[in-house]
C-alpha cells in the first residue's frame, strides 16, 4: 500500500497542489493529519474555500481525515478555542460542515505498521504497549469512546489533554496536542505520522524525523502562509518526502 500523508493544513492556499500531488501519485490512500482551519489569514472567504474542499474530501473514497486541535471547536462549541478562531468563521464553517460529516474525521488512523495522529502517541500515555498487554488498535479504540463522553460532558481525556509547555497540566499532551519538541517521547516498535508542531520559528518549513528504539517518528507539520510545503509518501519500508 502506497500512503500519502498530508500534515497540518490551516486554510492552505495551495489546496489545489495537494490535490494535483495526489492526482499525480495515485496513493492507495491519503491521510490528513488535521488542524484544517485557524490559519494566518482567517478571512471568512479562506474559511469557507477550506470547509468545502473538507467537505468534498470527507465523501471521496480513499481518504482518511484525523481532528486536529483547532479543528474540534468548530464542531463542538463546549470546546475552547485555539489561537486564529473567530466566532464569524465558525458560523461559516458550521454552516458548511454538517454533524455527520464531522463524525467521520477519527482520532487517529493505523494502517501497515504506521500509526497516524495529528500530535502523536507519546510514551508518557501507553505504558502498556511496553508489555504488549493491549493491542494497539483496541487500546485506542476504547479510549477514544471514553474520550468523546468525556468531551460531551467537559470532563478531562488524556487523548484531548494538553501538555504543559502547551499550557496544560499534564507531562504531555495527548492525540490532538503532543509537542514534538518539548514533550513527544517515542514508543519502542512503533511508527508514527503526525503533524501539530512546526519547525523552530525562523527555520523553513521541513519535516523531522526522530529514531527511536525500532521506531522511526515523522513530524510534518509544513504549513505557512504560503501553504503546505511538503508531504510524505510511505510505501513499505521505503519513505519519500514529496513536494508540494
Amino acid at each position: 500500500m502506497r500512503i500519502f500523508a498530508v500534515g497540518d493544513i490551516h486554510q492552505a492556499r495551495n489546496i489545489e497542489a495537494i490535490e494535483e500531488a495526489i492526482d499525480d501519485l495515485k496513493p492507495d490512500l491519503s491521510v490528513f493529519l488535521g488542524d484544517y482551519f485557524d490559519g494566518r489569514d482567517s478571512i471568512a472567504a479562506e474559511v469557507g474555500r477550506t470547509a468545502e474542499w473538507l467537505k468534498a474530501g470527507l465523501h471521496m473514497p480513499r481518504r482518511v481525515h484525523l481532528w486536529g486541535n483547532h479543528d474540534l471547536p468548530y464542531a463542538f462549541p463546549c470546546v475552547a478555542p485555539c489561537t486564529g478562531f473567530r466566532g464569524d468563521n465558525a458560523a461559516t464553517v458550521r454552516w458548511i460542515l454538517n454533524s455527520q460529516e464531522w463524525s467521520t474525521l477519527s482520532l487517529w488512523h493505523a494502517t501497515n505498521g504506521w500509526l497516524f495522529s495529528h500530535a502523536g502517541l507519546s510514551q508518557h500515555h501507553a505504558p502498556s504497549l511496553l508489555e504488549a498487554t493491549a493491542p494497539l488498535c483496541s487500546w485506542l479504540e476504547c479510549g477514544s469512546k471514553v474520550a468523546w463522553t468525556k468531551l460531551t460532558r467537559k470532563e478531562p481525556h488524556w487523548i484531548l489533554a494538553r501538555g504543559r509547555s502547551r499550557g496544560g497540566d499534564t507531562n504531555a499532551g495527548g492525540l490532538l496536542w503532543c509537542d514534538f519538541d518539548e514533550e513527544f517521547v517515542p514508543i519502542p516498535g512503533l511508527n508514527q505520522v503526525f503533524g501539530h508542531t512546526p519547525a523552530a520559528f525562523g527555520h523553513s518549513p521541513h519535516v523531522r524525523l526522530r529514531v527511536g528504539d525500532s521506531s522511526c517518528n515523522w513530524c510534518i507539520d509544513t504549513s505557512s502562509t504560503e501553504g503546505v510545503h511538503v508531504a510524505l509518501l510511505l510505501h513499505g519500508s521505503d519513505t519519500s518526502v514529496i513536494t508540494i
